[in-house]
């Protein structure tokens, strides 16, 4: 039996190694298999696909990102005014010198978090991280693809904040290789 789905040979090699090695493990026949990993593979295109697509059309998915709201009459994403403080205060402390986890620590005296057991040090770098905040809405794809659209978010810091910020990270990461190695 034979699927041409694909339309260059590595990806349909890759798949056929992974047939390979899956009919080793499961006595399903090799065809079921084929068809099976075929199918999962064009739904997870149709899903980047469509995601991609939504990007394109400047709307996004998924839960907004804390700060924020999203509207559903309008359509846009609006500051949620109880937790808008959040990202001005981990930037302050962040270049105040303060690291992730003491941030973490000072945001569990002040507030709870929604959605979640606790702040963490995970939690302050991916905010520290992302241009979300300074309204800019980024996803890279499979492949490299990277889709930006700017001006998504309304902003809750400055983008010159954001840059500064990536600066500091950086120099705080060549000091501690320094001190490891």
């Amino acid at each position: 039996m034979k699927v041409a789905l694909f339309h260059n040979k590595p990806e349909r090699n890759n798949l056929l190694k992974r047939v390979e090695q899956s009919t080793e493990e499961t006595p399903m026949p090799k065809e079921a298999i084929q068809v099976q990993l075929l199918v999962k593979e064009f739904r997870s295109k149709r899903i980047i696909n469509g995601l991609r697509n939504r990007m394109e059309m400047g709307k996004g998915w998924g839960k907004p990102p804390l700060g924020y709201t999203f509207n559903h009459e309008t359509k846009v994403f609006e500051i949620d005014e109880v937790f808008a403080w959040v990202i001005p205060a981990i930037d302050k402390m962040y270049l105040e010198g303060l690291g992730m986890q003491a941030i973490a620590n000072k945001l569990k005296e002040l507030s709870p978090i929604p959605d979640m057991k606790c702040w963490n040090a995970s939690f302050v770098d991916r905010r520290l991280k992302s241009k979300v905040f300074h309204g800019v809405m980024e996803v890279t794809f499979k492949g490299g693809e990277t889709i930006t659209i700017e001006d998504k978010y309304p902003p809750l810091r400055s983008e010159e904040a954001w840059l500064e910020i990536q600066e500091v990270r950086k120099r705080r990461r060549k000091v501690s290789k320094q001190i490891n190695y």
